[in-house]
C-alpha cells in the first residue's frame, strides 16, 4: 500500500508539470496607444493606412531558447527547429541545445507550438540532434518546411567562434559556413534519415574556412499558410 501511494504521487505530480510547462507566461500591462510621428527630416510622407499601434495590456510568451522557424503543417500544428537554451519538455524535464559547442559536440533541436490564440498556445521540445561540426565551430538551424507530411529540417555552418577578435572588437561568427543539407522526418519528428552531407561535404560543395565567401550559407522558406495553401 505505502508503494503504491507514493507511486500515484508520483504520477501526479508528472502530469500536473505537464499541463504547466507548455502554456505560455501571461504578463498585464496598462494599454496604450504608440503613435506614428514622422522624424524630422524624413523623406516619406506619412502612411495613410497606419498611424499608430495600440497595444492591449497583455503579453504572451514563453522563457525557451531561440532559433525557432515554424511551419504550418497539415495537421494544423506549427514544427520547428530550435537552439541554444533550453525549453521544457512534456514530460516536465528540459532539453538544452547549444549549436556552437562543436566541432564535435554540437547540439540542435526541434520543438511543437500547438494552438492559435497566443494566451493559451502551447509549445514544448520533442527533442535533440547530435551533429558534428568540424572543420567548423558552429552548426546551426536554418531553412525547416512541413510540407505533405515530411519534414525538412536544413543545418549551416559557422566559425571561427561565437566571439572572435577582429582588431580590437569582438565579432560574433565573422565566418558563415555552407549550407550542410536536410535531415526528413516522414512521421512530424519521431524518426529521422540524416542527410548523407556533411560539414566538410556539404550538398552544395562549398567551404567557409577562413572566411572565403559561399553562395548558399543559411537559406530559409516563405510558409504560406497551413501546409503551403497559398
Amino acid at each position: 500500500m505505502f508503494l503504491f501511494v507514493i507511486l500515484a504521487v508520483s504520477m501526479t505530480k508528472e502530469a500536473s508539470s505537464q499541463v504547466v510547462n507548455a502554456t505560455p507566461e501571461i504578463l498585464k500591462f496598462d494599454p496604450f496607444i504608440w503613435p506614428s510621428e514622422i522624424p524630422k527630416g524624413c523623406p516619406f510622407k506619412q502612411s495613410e493606412a497606419f498611424n499608430a499601434i495600440q497595444f492591449l495590456g497583455l503579453k504572451s510568451g514563453f522563457r525557451y531558447g531561440d532559433t525557432w522557424y515554424p511551419s504550418w503543417a497539415s495537421n494544423d500544428t506549427l514544427y520547428s527547429p530550435w537552439t541554444d537554451g533550453t525549453t521544457m519538455r512534456l514530460d516536465g524535464q528540459s532539453d538544452n541545445s547549444q549549436s556552437g559547442a562543436g566541432p564535435f559536440h554540437n547540439q540542435s533541436a526541434k520543438g511543437v507550438i500547438i494552438g492559435s490564440d497566443p494566451m493559451t498556445m502551447k509549445a514544448y521540445s520533442m527533442g535533440l540532434f547530435y551533429s558534428r561540426s568540424n572543420p567548423y565551430q558552429g552548426r546551426y538551424p536554418c531553412g525547416s518546411l512541413v510540407f505533405n507530411g515530411v519534414w525538412y529540417y536544413g543545418t549551416y555552418c559557422l566559425g571561427p567562434d561565437g566571439t572572435t577578435k577582429y582588431g580590437n572588437k569582438d565579432v560574433n561568427w565573422p565566418w558563415l559556413g555552407p549550407f550542410v543539407g536536410f535531415r526528413v522526418s516522414t512521421n512530424y519528428g519521431r524518426t529521422w534519415t540524416e542527410t548523407p552531407h556533411t560539414p566538410d561535404n556539404p550538398i552544395f560543395g562549398e567551404t567557409g574556412i577562413n572566411g572565403h565567401p559561399v553562395k548558399i550559407g543559411s537559406p530559409h522558406f516563405v510558409d504560406l499558410g497551413k501546409n503551403r495553401k497559398y
